[in-house]
C-alpha cells in the first residue's frame, strides 16, 4: 500500500506528454494552450475616441476663455468603423462617435454634454486638455506582446479577448480521449424498473459528469456484468482507441472482483494497486504503451 502522495507522484511520472495540436477559436475552450500567444496587433488599433463628441486640435482652444470665445466650425463627423478622409484643419472640428479613429491634425475630444453649439459652430469658453477622451494606439496592448501563456487553460473570456486582436486559431494540447467501463451485475440504468437484488447505477452519471466539468466527453460509456470474458472484451476494445481508461468497480479481493486479472491478461502494466485511503484503498493504476488505465472501486464516494 502506497500513500496518496506517492500515488499522485507515479502518476504524473506516467503521464505521457500531451500532444499539440492547430485548432480554431471556438473549438479551443476548454484547452489548454501549448504555445505562447503573441499579439498580431497594437490594441487599440489606431487612436481613438472614447466618448460621442467632438474632435479637434487642443491648440486651437489654448487662448478660449469666458470673456473671449473661440468658435470651431463643424466640418463633418466620424463614425465607428469609418477612417478619416483628410487631415483636419485648423479651426475646425469634427462630430465623432465612441470608437472612430481619430484623425491627423487632432489630439483631443470634448464630449458631447460638454458642448456648446452655436449654429454650424462649436462654441469653446476654455481651453480642451489634449488626449482628452482619446485611447491612445498601442495602449492597452503592443504589438507582439505576449499575451497569454502556455499551460493557460482557455475559458469564454480568454476567447473573446484573442478575437478582439484578430486571432482565428490557436495552438493546444489534444484532449485525452477518455473511455469508461461500469462493472456490475446488479446495476441498472436510472429510469428502470428495479428487480430484486438490483440497485441503480450511479457510477456511469458520476463519471460522465465529473468528464463534463473537465471539458471532456467520453468517447465510450460501457456497462459490462461481473464476467470476466466479457470485462476482458470490452478492455480490449476500448485500449485501441483510448488515452484515458477508467473502470469502476471489480478491483478489490471479492470472488467476482475480476478487473484486476483481466487487465494483467490485456496486457496492462500495474504501477499501483491498494492507495493508503478511504474510501477507495483499492484504487489501481496501470498503464500500456501509452494509455493510462485507473481501476476505481465500486463505491461511488
Amino acid at each position: 500500500m502506497i500513500s496518496v502522495l506517492e500515488a499522485q507522484r507515479l502518476i504524473q511520472k506516467n503521464t505521457p506528454i500531451p500532444q499539440a495540436q492547430c485548432v480554431g477559436l471556438l473549438e479551443s475552450l476548454g484547452s489548454v494552450l501549448a504555445r505562447d500567444v503573441v499579439s498580431p496587433v497594437n490594441l487599440p488599433l489606431a487612436d481613438n475616441s472614447a466618448m460621442d463628441g467632438f474632435v479637434l486640435s487642443s491648440k486651437d482652444t489654448e487662448n478660449a476663455r469666458l470673456e473671449k470665445a473661440i468658435p470651431l466650425k463643424i466640418v463633418g463627423s466620424l463614425q465607428a468603423g469609418q477612417a478619416p478622409r483628410r487631415n483636419l484643419r485648423p479651426g475646425t472640428c469634427l462630430r465623432i462617435m465612441t470608437g472612430a479613429w481619430i484623425p491627423r491634425g487632432a489630439d483631443t475630444v470634448l464630449a458631447k454634454e460638454d458642448a456648446v453649439i452655436e449654429g454650424e459652430y462649436l462654441v469653446l469658453r476654455h481651453p480642451v486638455i489634449p488626449g482628452q477622451h482619446v485611447r491612445c494606439r498601442g495602449e492597452e496592448i503592443k504589438k507582439g506582446k505576449k499575451v497569454l501563456f502556455k499551460d493557460t487553460p482557455l475559458h469564454v473570456g480568454s476567447l473573446a479577448f484573442l478575437a478582439s486582436m484578430g486571432i482565428k486559431k490557436l495552438h493546444v494540447f489534444r484532449k485525452p480521449r477518455v473511455s469508461v467501463i461500469t462493472t456490475g451485475r446488479e446495476l441498472i440504468s436510472p429510469g428502470r424498473k428495479l428487480s430484486a437484488g438490483k440497485i441503480y447505477d450511479s457510477n456511469t452519471t458520476l463519471m460522465s459528469a465529473c468528464l463534463k466539468e473537465m471539458n471532456l466527453s467520453p468517447i465510450e460509456l460501457l456497462k459490462v456484468s461481473d464476467d470476466p470474458q466479457k470485462i476482458k472484451r470490452a478492455i480490449q476494445k476500448t485500449l485501441k482507441k483510448t488515452d484515458i481508461l477508467i473502470l469502476t468497480g471489480g478491483v478489490s479481493v471479492g470472488d467476482y472482483d475480476f478487473v484486476k486479472a483481466m487487465l494483467k491478461a490485456c496486457g496492462v502494466r500495474s504501477i499501483f494497486w491498494k492507495v493508503n485511503q478511504k474510501p477507495g484503498k483499492p484504487l489501481l493504476f496501470g498503464k500500456k504503451d501509452q494509455t493510462l488505465i485507473f481501476g476505481l472501486p465500486g463505491n461511488p464516494a
